[in-house]
């Protein structure tokens, strides 16, 4: 998987852990669309990767720029899922107009804050028991929350 989380750029002379800043692409003639552009280039040109993950800080933050990379996403590699963790929950998105735009896009949500009282490391793809893994379309289409079961084998 991929994973595509908003990060400013570091200031000058700052170093980080984090991947490092790219930045816009030159000779383009373009001034906008150069990160998702970029991001594109990435994602297309990995045949093995399943799907792209959309991850903290919150995306549902910012969700306009995500729904952007979604589209893109979709009609570029339609062959790949989109997976998107918030802290908010399914029913608090389908109630904000821009945020609900975007969790149309989506095929995998993790919703719910993480709750360090209920962290549970046998749990796959979520840190908290209170925190779901919802199949997003097959949820708007059924007008009722649709979970996923993802469990471990223990040897």
């Amino acid at each position: 998987r991929l994973k595509a989380s908003p990060q400013p750029a570091p200031e000058e002379g700052e170093t980080d852990t984090a991947p490092p800043f790219i930045p816009p692409l030159e000779g383009t003639g373009e001034t906008e669309g150069l990160d998702r552009l970029f991001l594109m280039r990435v994602i297309e040109a990995d045949p093995y990767t399943q799907g792209v993950t959309f991850s903290g800080g919150d995306p549902m933050y910012q969700p306009e720029g995500f729904a952007e990379l979604a589209h893109a996403i979709h009609e570029r590699t339609p062959q790949k899922d989109i997976w998107c963790y918030t802290g908010y929950t399914f029913e608090q998105l389908l109630t904000n107009p821009r945020q609900r735009a975007l969790l149309e896009l989506i095929d995998v949500l993790v919703d719910g804050p993480f709750l360090r009282d209920q962290r549970d490391e046998t749990l796959c793809f979520r840190g908290s028991r209170n925190q779901r893994i919802i199949d997003v379309q097959a949820s708007l289409a059924q007008g009722r929350i649709v979970t996923l079961d993802f469990t471990f084998l223990h040897p």
